[in-house]
């Protein structure tokens, strides 16, 4: 990992175990954590995940939301590449969201 990364566990046990009741681990380890950080911007592409984390008042983006980011703040030249190399894996995108993504990008 990078100099500059950290990791860091919810402290929380309880409420990962209840959140854990609700959805999978990574998701509910993530969602325990950014109850504990203040103005935490959650990243998780699970709807469920999402859901319940819009339902609890946390402010979330996901994958593709984070690279349109990149692109339109100059940091990646475009995303379309990045897109495509990501559904090669078990990522999922809607066609819907994908063309949402592209066209606000300017691609």
């Amino acid at each position: 990992m990078p100099d500059w990364f950290e990791k860091r566990s919810a402290t929380d046990k309880v409420l990962q175990s209840v959140i854990e009741s609700l959805l999978d681990l990574g998701e509910a380890s993530a969602i325990a954590l950014a109850f504990e950080i203040k103005d935490c911007l959650l990243i998780i592409d699970d709807i469920k995940g999402r859901k319940y984390s819009i339902q609890n008042g946390l402010a979330i983006i996901g994958t593709v939301g984070i690279l349109l980011e990149a692109k339109l703040r100059g940091v990646i030249p475009l995303v379309k590449p990045i897109i495509l190399k990501i559904k090669e894996t078990n990522f999922r995108i809607s066609p819907q969201l994908e063309m949402i993504i592209l066209e606000k990008a300017g691609e």
